[in-house]
């Protein structure tokens, strides 16, 4: 079960049963195999929550990364599956609330522009994460006017690897990856 502290489902009976639920899937020996997704997407600083990276905002559903990361937890081709790689990459209410747009260059060393667009005004958060899921960055964390903006990501004091940018907006939220070579 995915960790849910801070949702509106969050409650100390609840936490408990989710730990009594996890630790007998992990120990009881009934299971072939385990995609022990908890451990893949909870944060280490704190883990009844998601990594903020895979969290939706709710504190109880994945984010579009998060499903990503869900879904790529196991090669369906080792059960034999025909793999689908043709995924829509984003939903229509994410199309119509605003679209991020893939930074450029990319790869990139040491800056990259992020653009983006917003359909109509509001609070715009444009983070940076790496691979551990951790905040690295806030680009933008203000109220905005609909219309496109660019921000350049300036990542000289970071190492080599691959980042993500998440933005949320209107309630959505949207995942790039970029990656930094030096």
């Amino acid at each position: 079960m995915l960790p849910f502290g801070g949702s509106s489902y969050d409650s100390p009976a609840h936490q408990t049963a989710w730990q009594t639920v996890n630790a007998w899937i992990r120990s009881s020996g009934r299971f072939d195999g385990v995609i022990d997704l908890d451990s893949a997407l909870h944060n280490p600083a704190n883990p009844t929550r998601l990594l903020p990276l895979y969290d939706s905002g709710d504190h109880l559903h994945p984010s579009e990364t998060g499903h990503h990361m869900i879904a790529e937890a196991v090669d369906l081709r080792l059960l034999g599956a025909a793999v689908n790689t043709d995924v829509k990459k984003n939903s229509d209410k994410i199309a119509r609330e605003f679209s991020l747009l893939q930074n450029h260059p990319n790869p990139f060393n040491p800056s990259t522009a992020i653009e983006y667009r917003i359909q109509k005004s509001g609070p715009v958060e444009i983070t940076i994460y790496n691979l551990l899921g951790e905040k690295i960055s806030t680009l933008v964390n203000k109220r905005q006017s609909a219309g496109r903006y660019s921000e350049i990501w300036d990542a000289t004091k970071f190492a080599s690897g691959i980042y993500f940018t998440l933005m949320r907006s209107g309630g959505a939220v949207q995942t790039r990856p970029m990656i930094l070579l030096k």
